[in-house]
């Protein structure tokens, strides 16, 4: 086993060490010594050592003035409270370094500040969709124990028995009053369908949330985000994706800039609007094949699944 125990110099180990604490949200507490203090999380881990500059000789730590303070140095902590976080340290300083947004690499919201000694500080979001496979994991085992237990998101009857409904890789042209749309089969893997289907569309998007059947004690409705970059959706992709995929009790909507409009519907089926030749050519890619009509007059049932009510209300 290895750890890494990062070491800053600081001019004042008392005052840094509260101001980190305030920081991450935690009691005070006074360092070990005057000249030297570990930060650690709950669990032990250190977080951050505050050395005083030219203390026991370490040859690095002898001069605050040989360089600029924090050049080549980012301290980066991922946390589980982000917006408590940032409230803190709108807190703590007069002016962030680095306003809240999402970071392209790690998909998550992050914003940066200096610390009383000028290091650059990053507060990075550990969402539930990046803590590192384990919630990937878990939901795939949810999944297949929902459809083990014989409960699809949507499942047509067959015989005597309710299985999962598959329409097999199709679209097809529809001509409603307002305009024309593609009526394109999702019967399994829809978030991936609709992940493919938002290359095409330019940027910002909108994503509308329609809870048709609550379940987790949420207001039946629709519930809106604000603009999105592809980056801060592909983290709601990845977030509920799952969820979506799974339970029968919503819609989802996405709508890009450029006019595309996207409805995934609780029947496993994705509706596009707009640049229909752009959505056209996606599908050709993904293997899909046109065909006169997808028709939804089956005998169906949904599934509900109390596992998912604490998402309904995420």
């Amino acid at each position: 086993m290895k750890r890494t125990w990062t070491i800053i110099g600081v001019h004042d180990v008392p005052r840094s060490f509260q101001w980190y604490q305030s920081l991450f949200g935690q009691a005070s507490t006074a360092p070990a010594h005057s000249d030297f203090g570990q930060l650690l999380d709950s669990d032990g881990t250190v977080l951050l050592c505050l050395h005083e500059w030219a203390v026991e000789n370490h040859p690095s730590l002898m001069n605050p003035e040989d360089g600029t303070p924090g050049n080549g140095l980012l301290l980066f902590f991922r946390v589980d409270d982000y917006g408590a976080a940032l409230r803190r340290a709108r807190a703590l300083v007069p002016q962030l370094a680095e306003e809240p947004h999402v970071n392209p690499n790690t998909r998550t919201k992050e914003f940066s500040l200096l610390d009383p000694d000028g290091y650059y500080v990053t507060i990075s979001a550990l969402s539930r969709s990046r803590r590192p496979n384990v919630r990937a994991f878990a939901a795939e085992a949810l999944i297949a124990r929902l459809m083990a237990r014989g409960d699809p998101k949507l499942a047509s009857q067959q015989g005597k028995q309710w299985l999962p409904h598959d329409y097999s890789k199709v679209y097809a042209h529809e001509k409603i009053t307002s305009a024309p749309r593609l009526r394109i089969a999702a019967s399994r893997d829809g978030t991936r369908l609709l992940r493919d289907l938002t290359q095409p569309l330019a940027e910002p998007f909108m994503l509308l949330y329609v809870l048709v059947v609550p379940r987790g004690g949420s207001e039946f409705g629709r519930y809106q985000s604000g603009e999105l970059s592809r980056a801060e959706l592909e983290v709601l992709f990845q977030q509920f994706g799952h969820f979506w995929d799974s339970d029968g009790r919503h819609n989802v909507w996405v709508r890009s800039s450029d006019d595309g409009m996207l409805v995934y519907d609780r029947h496993n089926i994705i509706y596009a609007y707009g640049p229909l030749e752009r959505f056209e050519s996606a599908l050709a890619e993904l293997g899909y094949a046109i065909t006169s009509s997808l028709s939804l007059d089956f005998v169906h049932q949904h599934s509900y699944h109390q596992e998912f009510d604490d998402l309904e209300q995420s």
